[in-house]
This record gives C-alpha cells, structure tokens and sequence, in this order.
C-alpha cells in the first residue's frame, strides 16, 4: 500500500500501468506540494509539520524544491513494492502521449469534475453539487477566454468512461449512464458495447496488478495500446445533464430524435422571444431580455408541455425519453 491519499495513489498505478510514470509522478508532486507526503488534504496540522522538515533556509521557495527531491522517493517506494521495476524507459515509452496523461490525471481526480459551458464571451464551469464555480486564479485556465474540452477534472473541493467510475446501459442500445443519470453519452450500439468490454478489461487489470505487484504488464500490450488508441480519437463531446436545454435534449436523444433547434427574433421591445423545434412540433417561449434566455425558456416551456406539468426529474425524463420512442415506432 502506498503511503499517500488514494487519489494520488490511483494515478501512481495507473501511470506506472501505462508507462507514463514521470509525467505523472511530477503531477502528483504538484497536487501534493501543499501538504507534502501526506495523506488527506483537510489534515492541516500534519502537512505543516511536514513542511517545517524542508524549510530549514527559511525559504518557501527552496521549501518546495526539498519537496519535490522528497517526492522522488516515490519511484523508490514503487520499486520496493514490486510496481515498477528499476527499468525506467519502460516505463516511460508513453510518456510524451499528453491525452493518455490526461485520462491518468482523470482516473485518480474522479469524480472531482466540472463542465464547461460556453457562452457568446466566454464561458462558466459548473459541478453538480455546487452549481455554478470560479477557476482558482493561478489556474492556468483562469485567463482564458475559451477552453477547447467539455470538462475538466479538479483536484479539490475525457476519459470518463474508461477513467472515471462505473457506468450502466441506459434506455436505448448506445446510451451509456454514469453519475446517477448526470453524464450521458450517446453512440452507436456496437461502440457502447466496445467500451463495456475495454471497460470491463481494464478495471480487472488494474484489481490483478494491485493483488500481484510484480505481474508483468507487457502481457497486456494489446489492451493498453487499443485505451491508447481510443484517447487519441476522443473528440471530447459531452456535458451534465441540468438545465432545461440539456434535459429537452436528453429527452429526445433517448427516444432516438435529432437535438431539438432553436430560432430566436427580436420583438419590438428589444426583448427576444425562441421557437423551439423537434419532432414535427412547434413550441413558443416567452418574451426575454436576451436570446439566451428566451432559448431556455422555450426549452423549459417544451418540457412544461411534454410533462403535462408534473414535477420534473430524472424519472420523469426516463418515463418521457421512452414515451417519445413508442410514439417514433407507432409513426414509422
């Protein structure tokens, strides 16, 4: 067992697992550096104890360079555990592969994750148990404008679906579930299949390697260069699903429909009013005071109406996502 917070710990096996144990020994030192070699992040009294051990110049800055030579005690520690052996371009012949490091950071930051969602200027990331959050400042992120990927993973407080947790099938065949119903991805049945399976593979690795350190991975070459393979053709599509907009297209994604369309125009009060479109159907929202607004209520308005005003949820989009699709049968 290693002596560090699970988390951490995770992305150590995992890294060693898919020989890109450097990159990823220095990223768990950069997580860690707050509360060097110890455990939970809340247990602030142990970590300054462990800081006052490599601040002996009375320097912060040289502080974490003793820090960072501490940390690299951990290939030692990995060696003696049997995880790793003292081949370190084993190891590291995936090194330089940014999307596999990406999947690692995942697999240990889960389910530490946010969604990005892009508005006209710029854009908000949003969890599930807070709503609506700030990027800390020194976040490299944090300047700007734009961010090219769905989510991002946070430390404190893709890859999803073969680096985050479990999943489960959902309504339709290629509707695959995780979080409760909170993350969705939609593909064509046979692909679904093929993530159950590498899925499946992978987490029985991950259990055999922690059971017998000193199994040889390279047996497993195929496996790990096919997760490889699928990262590097991740197009990076996905969201929470909140909102009435995500929910409206949740929906009718489930029941095997396009994504609905929205036509927004100006009133002459300078307000903005949007249709909705899906289905063959028509559904007007109210006047608002901006295009984004009159989208989500024509959205919230569409659900309104599919619902017939009950209270909504996840059960009542499960229960409409499947009227839908009867009604798409009895057409065709």
């Amino acid at each position: 067992m290693l002596p560090v917070e699970p988390k951490l710990g995770k992305m150590l096996l995992v890294g060693a697992i898919f020989n890109c144990l450097d990159p990823v020994l220095t990223i768990v030192s950069g997580l860690s550096v707050r509360d060097p070699f110890l455990t939970p992040f809340d247990k602030k009294d142990l970590a300054e104890a462990a800081k006052s051990q490599f601040s002996r110049d009375y320097s912060d800055h040289l502080a974490l360079v003793r820090a960072y030579e501490g940390w690299k005690e951990f290939f030692s520690l990995l060696r003696d555990t049997d995880l790793v052996d003292a081949n370190t371009t084993t190891h590291n012949a995936w090194s330089y592969d940014e999307h596999l490091i990406r999947a690692v950071i995942c697999y240990g930051l889960y389910p530490g994750i946010c969604s990005v969602v892009h508005n006209e200027k710029s854009f908000l990331l949003k969890t599930m148990e807070d709503g609506q959050v700030l990027l800390y400042s020194n976040s490299v992120n944090a300047r700007e404008p734009k961010i090219p990927y769905p989510w991002l993973v946070f430390n404190e407080k893709i890859m999803l679906l073969l680096f985050g947790g479990s999943f489960s099938k959902g309504a339709i065949d290629g509707h695959l579930k995780m979080l409760g119903g909170y993350l969705e991805f939609f593909m064509k049945p046979a692909i679904a299949e093929m993530y159950q399976c590498l899925k499946g593979e992978l987490d029985e690795l991950i259990q055999t390697k922690l059971l017998n350190p000193r199994m040889d991975t390279h047996a497993f070459h195929e496996l790990l260069s096919a997760v490889r393979l699928l990262l590097s053709e991740d197009q990076g599509e996905g969201r929470f699903v909140f909102g009435r907009q995500s929910q409206l297209q949740t929906l009718l994604t489930r029941a095997g429909y396009a994504a609905p369309t929205y036509k927004t125009k100006q009133l002459k009060n300078s307000q903005f009013r949007a249709t909705v479109e899906f289905n063959g159907m028509e559904i007007m929202g109210q006047p608002c005071n901006n295009k984004k607004s009159a989208e989500k209520d024509a959205a919230a308005e569409a659900i309104q109406w599919l619902v017939s005003g009950t209270q909504m949820g996840h059960g009542y989009i499960n229960h409409m996502s499947m009227m839908l699709k009867k009604s798409k049968k009895d057409h065709n």
